[in-house]
This record gives C-alpha cells, sequence and structure tokens, in this order.
C-alpha cells in the first residue's frame, strides 16, 4: 500500500469471518496464511489511490508515484495524502487482486525492519485489553462449577447453600448441550464479586453421574499401556520398509527403551475467560472472547442458543496466552448459557486456575517401546516402535494423539517397522504449542542419544 507505518493505527476487528476471512491463531498458520492476500488487497488499494490522484489532478497514473501515504507527481512536485483522496479512491473500480501488480521485494521498506508487536507497550503499561479485564456497566462475575470426571452428567445441588453465601446473586444449574469442547453439565453461581462467587461452589455438595469413566486413572492407563508394550506386536501398523525382523536377528548389538510422557495442561497466564450479554428486546447474544478461533466460536454459540449467526457478536480481545487451548471455545459456550439466564445482565466467567487445570484439552499421553538393532560398526540397521496411544474417534484432520508414520529417523534406516496400540478415554485431548513434536522429539532424540552412547559414536 506504501503507508506510512509510523502514523499508522492498529485497531482490533471483531470476528466476521465473511468480511475478514478466516481469523484464527493456529498452527503457525496466520502469517503464511495471509501473506499475500495481504499484499493482493495492499496493491489493489494502492492502485485506486493512484486513478483517484490522477482524476483530481488530471493527469496519467503512469506520472504517479506512492510514498508514506501520500500520491506524488515528481515532475511537478504535486501532492495528495491518501487521506484527502480516500473517499474518490473508494469509488474507483477495485482491481483482481489477483492480477494486481505486487511490489518488488527489494522495494520493500517496513519488511525487513525491526518492528516490536503493537501491543507490547500496552502490556508493559498495565492497560486493559486482555479478555479478563472487560468490564461493562451493571457487570455480574460467574464461576462455573462442572464435574471432575470427564462425561459426568449433573444430578443435583444445594443450591440454596450457595445463594446464603455472601454476596451470592443466584446459583442454578445449567444441563450440557454438547461435547467437552462445547457445553457441559454445570452449576453456575453469580455474584458482584468473582472470589465470592467462586468460594460459594464450595457448598453446592454437587452429585455427579460420572458414568463408565468414574474410575479412570493415570495409573490405569499406564498399567495397559505397558502390558501393550510387553505383549509383543502393536495393534496395528502405522508404516514398514525393509525386513527389521531380519536386521535385529543378525545385529551385533539390540537398544531397547521405553519412553512415557504425560498429559500436560496449557495453563497459559491469563484463565478461561468470556464475558456476555444477552440482548432480550434484539434476540443478539454479544461476547467479549480471548479466542484463537473466534469464527468458530461465533458459529457454535449460535447453533446452540439456536440463533441465526449475525445473532451472535464476538468481539476479539487480546489473549494472556493460549499455546492451543483456546482454539477449543468451551468457555464461551459456558458464558454464553450464563448470560441468557440473566437477560440483558452483562455477565464475565472466569475459570480459577483449578478450573484450567482438571479442564482443559490436554497434550496427549503416549507410550514408546523403541528398538534399535546395531551392527559391529555401530550403525543402526534396524528400528522398530510400539506406540501407545489413545483411540480418538472423529478426530478429523488432526488427531494430537498420533504421529507422523515416517517421523525421524525413520527415512534414514533401512529396515524400519512403527506400529501403534490404542486405548479408550474420555479425556478431552488438543494441540500444543509444536503439536506432536513437543513430545515426539524428547522420545526419538532421546533415545539417539542411547543408541548414540551404547555404539560409542556420535553418529550413530
Amino acid at each position: 500500500l506504501d503507508a506510512d507505518w509510523d502514523t499508522g493505527q492498529i485497531i482490533q476487528g471483531d470476528s466476521d469471518g465473511k468480511k475478514y476471512g478466516p481469523q484464527m491463531a493456529a498452527g503457525s498458520f496466520a502469517t503464511p496464511m495471509n501473506w499475500m492476500p495481504m499484499r493482493q488487497v495492499g496493491a489493489a488499494g494502492r492502485q485506486m489511490l493512484l486513478e483517484a490522484a490522477a482524476k483530481d489532478m488530471g493527469t496519467a497514473v503512469s506520472s504517479l508515484k506512492t510514498e508514506k501515504g501520500h500520491v506524488i507527481e515528481p515532475e511537478t512536485g504535486r501532492t495528495r495524502s491518501y487521506g484527502e483522496l480516500a473517499s474518490l479512491a473508494a469509488t474507483m473500480p477495485v482491481p483482481d487482486p489477483a492480477k494486481v501488480k505486487l511490489k518488488d521485494d527489494k522495494d520493500f521498506v517496513i519488511i525487513g525492519r525491526k518492528i516490536g508487536g503493537v501491543d507490547s507497550p500496552k502490556i508493559v503499561h498495565g492497560e486493559p485489553i486482555f479478555g479478563v479485564d472487560t468490564k461493562l456497566p451493571g457487570m455480574v462475575y460467574a464461576a462455573y462449577e462442572r464435574a471432575p470426571v470427564f462425561g459426568a452428567k449433573y444430578v443435583s445441588a444445594n443450591l440454596a447453600a450457595a445463594k446464603a453465601e455472601p454476596g451470592i446473586i443466584d446459583a442454578f444449574a445449567i444441563p450440557g448441550s454438547g461435547g467437552h469442547d462445547e457445553l457441559v453439565d454445570g452449576v453456575a453461581v453469580i455474584s458482584k464479586n468473582w472470589w465470592l462467587a467462586n468460594k460459594a461452589r464450595g457448598k453446592l455438595a454437587v452429585k455427579w453421574d460420572n458414568g463408565e469413566w468414574a474410575s479412570h486413572s493415570t495409573k490405569g492407563y499406564d498399567e495397559q499401556a505397558r502390558a501393550f508394550m510387553a505383549g509383543g506386536n502393536p495393534a496395528e501398523s502405522l508404516n514398514k520398509k525393509g525386513d527389521s525382523a531380519a536386521a535385529f536377528a543378525s545385529a551385533a548389538k539390540v537398544v531397547d527403551a521405553q519412553y512415557h510422557y504425560p498429559f500436560l495442561a496449557h495453563v497459559p497466564m491469563e484463565p478461561m475467560n468470556c464475558t456476555a450479554q444477552w440482548h432480550s428486546k434484539t434476540g443478539t447474544m454479544e461476547l467479549w472472547a480471548p479466542s484463537q478461533t473466534p469464527n468458530g466460536g461465533q458459529t457454535s454459540v449460535a447453533k446452540m442458543l439456536g440463533l441465526p449467526e449475525d445473532k451472535v457478536i464476538v468481539h476479539i480481545t487480546r489473549s494472556g496466552g493460549g499455546f492451543g487451548r483456546r482454539l477449543i471455545n468451551d468457555f464461551m459456550h459456558q458464558a454464553a448459557a450464563v448470560a441468557q439466564k440473566m437477560p440483558d445482565t452483562p455477565v464475565q466467567l472466569i475459570w480459577s486456575r483449578e478450573d484450567d487445570i482438571r479442564s482443559d484439552h490436554y497434550r496427549p499421553a503416549g507410550w514408546h517401546r523403541l528398538r534399535a538393532a546395531l551392527d559391529d560398526k555401530g550403525k543402526i540397521t534396524g528400528i522398530e516402535d510400539h506406540f501407545v496411544t489413545f483411540d480418538l474417534p472423529g478426530a478429523g484432520g488432526f488427531n494430537p494423539a498420533t504421529m507422523p508414520k515416517d517421523h525421524f529417523p525413520y527415512a534414514f534406516v533401512p529396515n524400519a517397522s512403527y506400529g501403534q496400540s490404542k486405548m479408550k478415554t474420555a479425556v478431552p485431548m488438543g494441540a500444543l504449542r509444536a503439536p506432536t513434536s513437543n513430545a515426539l522429539a524428547f522420545v526419538f532424540q532421546s533415545f539417539l542419544d542411547e543408541v548414540a552412547h551404547e555404539a560409542g559414536t556420535d553418529l550413530p
């Protein structure tokens, strides 16, 4: 666009997929996904400004150039600011973004400069830009008690005891309407002070029907996984090449090791939170949400409430960390469900740190039994991995509980066999920074260190 970065303002837009396209912070896609569209829209805007200036000055577009938010005619010295031309430029034909001329890399004046994050000064100054900083007139606070067992159903609670606590406005049960990534059964406690609302949860004495997952445990998963690894072949093959059995049969040395990594919660500095207001006269739900996928939250909340999508307004706030946790908008569903029961009253739902830990969509746990066959020179001639993970039906395009079928060092070993066995679970799982890799790198790199040690070399 040839705008002047130093005089520009960055303003956070609301969630609007029709206007802005996909709005998300996920999978490190934001920059590569928007790189070309942003260049094209900037170049298209620049072309419209040039045509507006040419019309205003009564000259040819070819006689003009742009620089720092101005259109300049070098021959005469005449100049027009983009602001002066904006209204006229808006009437110019919109060029095809795919055909508009883009700036040559050698002419970049912003890319390549050291430019700090636009919010960094606000963060340092302590400005209220995060979701939990949202303040609205007449706002109340909500704490949400949900079952300690995933998939459990609400039975009863001592609502009267919670309401009798100091400062409590109301307490009521909310039936779930979806899976763990949407609205789960819970009890909302409302106060004008969040600390009091959270404290009153201790009086609820909620009874839950924990169902089939009442007895699941870390210990149980670990015992089951180790039984799989000790029992022989994996239940299914991920990838095979060469003849690993022959490589191990003829090996001068075999290195055998087991690795385990646990479920990990994301624990971003800002806990999950969302502010919601149900406007009864217009039938509109308004949300202020620190979400990594606000478009998805807008769509799923609209579906939950039975509303047209344009009746759900999502204001995007700064997120105090996400790391993949805020890809899941369960906290938005909870806030919207609570707010609908309190018409025309802004409600800010905040999770406690304990909620964040026990109600996460965790980095999956996993177990690996790795074996490497070495020849008499210490070279790896074969590798096997029996990976024990979780069965996640309907995981779609991204399954955080799996691994690439050709994970390093598969391509560099002549004989290889990767297989997996799966366990059933109700534990919700999701992406955590460097999904899958943050666990697998630990396993495979550590194992290769063990192999190198056994081989007496730095280059197994």
